[in-house]
Protein backbone atom coordinates (compact mmCIF):
# COMPACT_ATOMS: atom_id res chain seq x y z
CA UNK A 1 0.00 0.00 0.00
CA UNK A 2 3.13 2.16 0.58
CA UNK A 3 4.54 2.10 -3.24
CA UNK A 4 2.59 4.69 -4.98
CA UNK A 5 3.15 6.76 -2.07
CA UNK A 6 6.90 6.16 -2.13
CA UNK A 7 7.11 6.50 -5.61
CA UNK A 8 5.08 10.21 -4.97
CA UNK A 9 7.60 11.23 -2.20
CA UNK A 10 10.94 10.12 -4.01
CA UNK A 11 9.56 12.36 -6.51
CA UNK A 12 8.46 15.53 -4.65
CA UNK A 13 11.44 15.44 -1.87
CA UNK A 14 13.46 12.01 -2.11
CA UNK A 15 14.45 10.31 0.85
CA UNK A 16 14.48 12.93 3.31
CA UNK A 17 10.58 13.73 2.82
CA UNK A 18 10.11 9.83 3.03
CA UNK A 19 11.67 9.80 6.47
CA UNK A 20 9.73 12.88 7.64
CA UNK A 21 6.46 11.08 7.21
CA UNK A 22 7.61 7.60 8.45
CA UNK A 23 9.09 9.64 11.81
CA UNK A 24 5.62 11.03 12.26
CA UNK A 25 3.27 8.45 10.99
CA UNK A 26 2.49 6.88 14.50
CA UNK A 27 1.03 9.80 14.85
CA UNK A 28 -2.94 9.34 14.93
CA UNK A 29 -6.06 11.47 15.00
CA UNK A 30 -6.16 12.81 18.40
CA UNK A 31 -10.17 12.60 18.64
CA UNK A 32 -11.46 14.38 22.16
CA UNK A 33 -13.85 11.41 23.36
CA UNK A 34 -12.66 11.94 27.36
CA UNK A 35 -13.67 14.29 29.46
CA UNK A 36 -11.34 17.77 29.29
CA UNK A 37 -11.49 20.71 31.58
CA UNK A 38 -13.47 23.37 30.94
CA UNK A 39 -14.63 26.90 31.41
CA UNK A 40 -12.02 27.65 34.20
CA UNK A 41 -10.40 30.26 32.73
CA UNK A 42 -6.38 28.40 32.74
CA UNK A 43 -4.24 26.62 30.01
CA UNK A 44 -4.06 23.14 30.01
CA UNK A 45 -1.31 21.25 28.77
CA UNK A 46 -2.33 17.13 28.48
CA UNK A 47 -0.34 14.18 27.72
CA UNK A 48 -1.66 13.01 24.57
CA UNK A 49 -1.43 9.26 25.71
CA UNK A 50 -3.24 9.00 29.32
CA UNK A 51 -4.44 12.64 28.81
CA UNK A 52 -3.11 13.53 32.58
CA UNK A 53 -1.87 17.39 33.12
CA UNK A 54 1.25 19.22 33.62
CA UNK A 55 3.12 17.62 30.82
CA UNK A 56 7.10 18.29 31.28
CA UNK A 57 8.44 20.38 28.13
CA UNK A 58 11.99 19.76 27.13
CA UNK A 59 14.21 19.54 23.97
CA UNK A 60 16.35 16.64 23.12
CA UNK A 61 20.01 16.10 22.61
CA UNK A 62 19.57 17.17 19.14
CA UNK A 63 17.53 20.54 19.81
CA UNK A 64 14.05 18.51 19.27
CA UNK A 65 11.04 19.39 21.22
CA UNK A 66 9.33 16.66 23.41
CA UNK A 67 7.08 16.27 26.04
CA UNK A 68 7.31 13.89 28.85
CA UNK A 69 4.21 12.74 31.42
CA UNK A 70 4.72 12.91 34.69
CA UNK A 71 2.30 10.18 35.60
CA UNK A 72 2.57 7.63 32.66
CA UNK A 73 5.79 8.42 31.73
CA UNK A 74 5.19 8.28 27.82
CA UNK A 75 8.01 11.04 26.13
CA UNK A 76 5.69 12.19 22.92
CA UNK A 77 5.80 15.14 20.08
CA UNK A 78 3.18 16.37 21.20
CA UNK A 79 0.80 17.65 24.03
CA UNK A 80 -3.38 17.80 23.87
CA UNK A 81 -3.89 21.69 24.79
CA UNK A 82 -6.88 22.96 26.37
CA UNK A 83 -6.84 26.29 26.44
CA UNK A 84 -9.39 28.51 28.63
CA UNK A 85 -7.78 31.36 29.61
CA UNK A 86 -9.43 34.80 28.42
CA UNK A 87 -6.89 35.28 25.78
CA UNK A 88 -5.51 32.27 24.37
CA UNK A 89 -5.70 30.05 21.51
CA UNK A 90 -8.99 30.15 19.77
CA UNK A 91 -10.29 26.49 19.73
CA UNK A 92 -13.51 24.16 19.18
CA UNK A 93 -14.48 20.51 18.39
CA UNK A 94 -16.90 19.86 15.78
CA UNK A 95 -19.62 17.29 16.03
CA UNK A 96 -17.08 14.32 15.16
CA UNK A 97 -15.64 15.08 18.47
CA UNK A 98 -12.37 16.81 16.34
CA UNK A 99 -10.59 19.59 18.21
CA UNK A 100 -9.31 22.55 15.66
CA UNK A 101 -7.41 25.41 15.88
CA UNK A 102 -7.08 28.65 13.89
CA UNK A 103 -4.31 29.68 12.59
CA UNK A 104 -2.46 32.31 10.38
CA UNK A 105 0.87 32.26 8.38
CA UNK A 106 2.89 34.26 6.06
CA UNK A 107 4.79 34.21 3.38
CA UNK A 108 6.99 36.88 3.09
CA UNK A 109 8.61 37.33 -0.66
CA UNK A 110 11.89 39.04 -1.51
CA UNK A 111 12.46 41.21 -4.69
CA UNK A 112 13.97 38.40 -5.97
CA UNK A 113 11.03 36.21 -5.78
CA UNK A 114 11.91 33.85 -3.27
CA UNK A 115 10.23 33.48 0.12
CA UNK A 116 11.65 32.67 3.69
CA UNK A 117 11.14 29.51 5.44
CA UNK A 118 12.77 27.92 8.26
CA UNK A 119 13.03 24.52 10.01
CA UNK A 120 10.83 23.89 12.91
CA UNK A 121 12.96 21.49 15.66
CA UNK A 122 9.04 21.45 17.33
CA UNK A 123 6.32 19.13 15.73
CA UNK A 124 5.07 19.43 12.88
CA UNK A 125 8.88 19.23 11.55
CA UNK A 126 9.85 20.30 8.09
CA UNK A 127 10.66 23.91 7.10
CA UNK A 128 7.88 26.62 7.27
CA UNK A 129 7.09 29.78 6.97
CA UNK A 130 6.00 32.68 9.57
CA UNK A 131 2.63 31.40 11.31
CA UNK A 132 1.32 30.44 14.55
CA UNK A 133 -1.98 29.84 16.13
CA UNK A 134 -4.88 32.79 16.43
CA UNK A 135 -5.15 33.94 20.38
CA UNK A 136 -8.73 35.10 21.56
CA UNK A 137 -6.96 38.57 22.29
CA UNK A 138 -6.42 38.99 18.21
CA UNK A 139 -8.53 41.11 16.23
CA UNK A 140 -8.02 39.70 12.94
CA UNK A 141 -5.74 36.61 11.69
CA UNK A 142 -4.06 39.32 9.91
CA UNK A 143 -2.79 40.62 13.23
CA UNK A 144 -1.61 36.92 14.53
CA UNK A 145 0.22 36.77 11.16
CA UNK A 146 2.37 39.89 11.63
CA UNK A 147 2.65 39.01 15.39
CA UNK A 148 4.17 35.92 14.62
CA UNK A 149 6.57 37.07 12.09
CA UNK A 150 7.77 39.82 14.20
CA UNK A 151 7.86 37.37 17.32
CA UNK A 152 9.97 34.71 14.98
CA UNK A 153 11.67 36.39 12.98
CA UNK A 154 11.65 39.97 13.90
CA UNK A 155 10.18 41.96 10.56
CA UNK A 156 7.73 43.82 10.68
CA UNK A 157 5.54 44.33 7.92
CA UNK A 158 2.22 44.79 6.27
CA UNK A 159 0.27 41.33 4.74
CA UNK A 160 -2.30 40.92 2.29
CA UNK A 161 -4.59 37.76 2.51
CA UNK A 162 -4.32 35.19 0.07
CA UNK A 163 -7.15 32.46 1.41
CA UNK A 164 -8.57 31.56 4.37
CA UNK A 165 -9.00 27.53 4.17
CA UNK A 166 -10.09 25.06 6.04
CA UNK A 167 -6.81 21.62 6.21
CA UNK A 168 -8.20 18.77 7.79
CA UNK A 169 -5.64 16.09 8.58
CA UNK A 170 -2.86 18.99 9.97
CA UNK A 171 -1.85 17.92 13.17
CA UNK A 172 -0.38 20.49 15.45
CA UNK A 173 2.07 20.25 18.51
CA UNK A 174 -0.64 21.66 20.81
CA UNK A 175 -3.61 18.48 19.88
CA UNK A 176 -5.45 19.95 17.25
CA UNK A 177 -5.89 17.77 13.63
CA UNK A 178 -7.73 20.56 12.15
CA UNK A 179 -6.89 23.95 11.23
CA UNK A 180 -8.58 26.65 9.59
CA UNK A 181 -5.67 28.34 8.32
CA UNK A 182 -5.33 32.17 6.49
CA UNK A 183 -2.47 32.43 4.52
CA UNK A 184 -1.00 36.42 3.66
CA UNK A 185 2.11 37.33 1.75
CA UNK A 186 3.83 40.52 2.97
CA UNK A 187 6.67 41.60 0.44
CA UNK A 188 10.01 43.00 1.18
CA UNK A 189 11.74 45.58 -0.82
CA UNK A 190 15.16 44.73 0.19
CA UNK A 191 17.84 41.55 0.95
CA UNK A 192 17.95 40.96 4.32
CA UNK A 193 19.51 38.98 6.84
CA UNK A 194 17.03 36.93 9.23
CA UNK A 195 17.48 35.16 12.81
CA UNK A 196 14.43 32.21 13.90
CA UNK A 197 14.27 34.76 17.73
CA UNK A 198 12.47 31.37 18.90
CA UNK A 199 15.16 28.75 19.34
CA UNK A 200 12.22 26.69 20.54
CA UNK A 201 10.50 27.12 16.88
CA UNK A 202 13.18 26.66 14.59
CA UNK A 203 16.15 27.32 13.26
CA UNK A 204 18.16 27.66 9.87
CA UNK A 205 16.20 30.42 8.02
CA UNK A 206 16.57 30.05 3.72
CA UNK A 207 15.43 32.20 0.91
CA UNK A 208 13.71 29.81 -1.54
CA UNK A 209 11.14 29.91 -4.37
CA UNK A 210 8.12 27.68 -3.71
CA UNK A 211 9.28 24.87 -6.65
CA UNK A 212 12.54 25.01 -4.75
CA UNK A 213 10.09 24.69 -1.19
CA UNK A 214 8.28 22.21 -2.78
CA UNK A 215 11.21 19.55 -2.54
CA UNK A 216 11.66 20.24 0.93
CA UNK A 217 10.46 18.87 4.17
CA UNK A 218 7.81 20.34 5.13
CA UNK A 219 4.66 20.42 7.29
CA UNK A 220 1.46 18.67 6.22
CA UNK A 221 -0.19 22.57 6.53
CA UNK A 222 2.43 24.05 4.33
CA UNK A 223 2.49 21.31 2.03
CA UNK A 224 -0.97 22.07 1.33
CA UNK A 225 -0.73 25.31 0.93
CA UNK A 226 1.76 25.31 -1.37
CA UNK A 227 0.00 22.61 -3.14
CA UNK A 228 -2.95 24.02 -4.13
CA UNK A 229 -2.47 27.68 -3.63
CA UNK A 230 1.15 28.60 -4.86
CA UNK A 231 -0.48 30.65 -7.91
CA UNK A 232 -2.48 33.19 -5.84
CA UNK A 233 0.56 33.66 -3.56
CA UNK A 234 2.96 34.16 -6.61
CA UNK A 235 0.49 36.86 -7.84
CA UNK A 236 -0.48 38.53 -5.24
CA UNK A 237 0.77 42.47 -4.51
Amino acid sequence: MFGPVQNRLQQRGGPALLELILRNIYILYMKITFPIPQNDDKQHELCSVCHQGNVYRFQDAEGIVKFECPHCGAIKDRFLGIDNSPNGRVWWIDSDNEMWHESAGIFVRRPDGKYLFFERVAFPFGYTVPAGHVDKSDDTAADTAMRELHEEVGIGATVARVVTTNIIGDKCIGGADCHKWSIFVARINHNINVEVLEKQEGKHPVWLTLEEAATKELPFAIRYIIDHFSEAIERSE
